[in-house]
């Protein structure tokens, strides 16, 4: 019963669903009107009469007004579209056509270069083999070539090249022996190419350029006098060295242009230092500079050189102002280390101290750059080495006596791995001995010397890890014996107490 009663429900509400459906087509196939491409509205308008058929057995089953409304919809909405439709096709079939001769032309281009290649190979090939040139043939060839260009689609720029191009091979045809004469020229630009070494570093950058630009110059010129396609292995072997010297190249000149910029920023900045009188930076960088210049190529000197002589000018001025004050404190300073020479300071450590104090002083006066400052700087270095003997002299008996101190202390971590080894082997017999020796021990290494700073960690590490053990043995024996004793306490006052009932 429940069955029958949900088929006849189905029955019944089957055309509101069938109307709803046709509704939602009608709807889809009227919303093809606000579309502009042709291609689109086509398919799609296509596709939906398309479901709009397969639905007629269906709207079929609905009211007899509904069928009425819903047809008449149907065609005024294809009425529509066919009206949207006729210019949008008329455009599409024009734009088509014309792509269609696009792709047609450069299919000709393509095919007629081809031919021309051809022509041109076999030409070249009868020089390298020296062959006699058919010219009945190519000419023949070459003409029937230019009747294509006349007969078939191409665009006027793509006729007026393919027509230059029959007539120039057609003239070298003509011209074997100059034609000849470039594959001989083409071959000695390939050795001169092939005696070149790629450059390694800027400097052998800036030699090899301008060689490697000329050479290729030739081979361009070369090519376009002989206006025609060269032997493709002669090509070839031209293209494979070009490139292999190419690589290094453009990587050398890519670095170079960093180095350009760099060297343009850095004499702006040098530029600031000597604006603010900071001579001693100033000299630092303009030495760097100077490398850095060196090694930029002609063209990129030529863009900086107004620049880099008006700084090399005002560094030089920096210099006659740093010698007019130079030379006089250095003859100061001079006197002070000379003293030091001959009568030194008691204190070797305050000794050392004021001989590098003098030479920082000396050093921060920069350098003038003359026979005088030459003279001078070998007067106070000779001063200064005999002013530290006696502080070199203190410095050997610290060294000595460190090295003494760290003996010693590897003496006593001997004799402590030694307690830690019996105690670990076998029963203590005499606790007292063995904490006495170690009371000793410890006591002597804080009455050794110090040690060389990069041994302390070492040395130090060592001897705490053989002290623990040690130590805690001891404290544990110690408490053991207190243990003892307080136990016999007990007993004894257990034995004296009075005896209970």
């Amino acid at each position: 019963m429940n069955a029958k009663i949900q088929v006849l429900t189905e029955e019944a509400e089957r055309p509101v669903k069938i109307e709803k459906h046709v509704r939602l087509l009608l709807a889809r196939l009227n919303a093809l009107k606000e579309k502009s491409d042709f291609d689109v509205i086509q398919s799609q308008m296509t596709s939906l009469n398309a479901e709009w058929l397969a639905n007629e057995r269906d709207i079929s089953l609905l009211s007899e007004s509904v069928q009425t409304e819903l047809a008449t919809k149907y065609n005024a909405i294809n009425v529509s579209l066919e009206r949207i439709l006729a210019p949008l096709k008329a455009q599409f079939e024009k734009e088509q056509a014309i792509r269609q001769t696009a792709i047609e032309q450069d299919k000709n281009y393509t095919a007629l270069n081809t031919q021309l290649d051809s022509v041109e190979g076999q030409i070249t090939s009868s020089i390298v083999e020296e062959k006699e040139i058919d010219q009945v043939q190519i000419t023949e060839t070459i003409n029937s070539i230019s009747k294509q260009c006349h007969e078939l689609a191409l665009t006027e720029q793509n006729k007026a090249q393919l027509i230059k191009r029959c007539e120039s091979i057609f003239n070298r045809a003509n011209q074997v022996p100059q034609i000849k004469q470039a594959i001989i020229n083409a071959a000695q630009v390939i050795t001169e190419l092939s005696q070149l070494e790629a450059p390694k570093d800027l400097a052998s950058l800036n030699v090899f350029n301008p060689q490697f630009k000329a050479i290729k110059l030739r081979w361009q010129e070369n090519v376009s006098q002989a206006n025609i396609a060269l032997p493709e292995n002669i090509a070839n072997e031209y293209k494979v060295k070009l490139t292999a010297l190419q690589e290094p190249v453009w990587q050398l000149e890519r670095e170079q242009k960093q180095m350009f910029n760099q060297t343009r920023r850095k004499m702006a900045e040098l530029e600031g230092l000597v604006k603010e009188g900071r001579y001693h930076n100033a000299f630092g960088l303009f030495k760097k500079l100077t490398f850095w210049f060196a090694e930029l190529n002609d063209y990129q000197q030529t863009q900086l050189t107004n620049k880099w002589q008006i700084l090399q000018e005002q560094v030089d001025g920096l210099r006659e102002l740093e010698r007019s004050f130079s030379n006089p404190k250095k003859q100061e300073l001079l006197e002070e280390i000379g003293t030091l020479a001959t009568t030194p300071i008691a204190d070797p450590t305050e000794q050392a101290h004021r001989v590098r104090l003098l030479r920082s002083n000396w050093q921060s006066l920069g350098h003038a750059g003359d026979d005088t400052e030459t003279e001078l700087n070998k007067q106070f270095d000779d001063l200064c080495e005999q002013a530290f003997v006696p502080c070199r002299e203190h410095y050997q008996m610290l060294e000595k006596e460190r090295s003494d101190s760290l003996a010693a202390k590897q003496l006593i971590l001997e004799q402590l791995q030694k307690l830690n080894d019996n105690l670990t082997s076998s029963q203590v017999a005499d606790w007292r001995e063995l904490e006495s020796v170690f009371v000793k021990l410890t006591k002597l290494w804080r009455e050794t010397g110090l040690v060389d700073r990069e041994k302390v960690d070492e040395v130090n590490g060592k001897y705490r890890t053989l002290c623990s053990p040690i130590r805690k043995a001891i404290n544990d024996h110690h408490s053991d014996n207190e243990q003892e004793k307080r136990d016999i306490l007990k007993k004894q006052r257990r034995s004296f107490s009075p005896m209970t009932s």
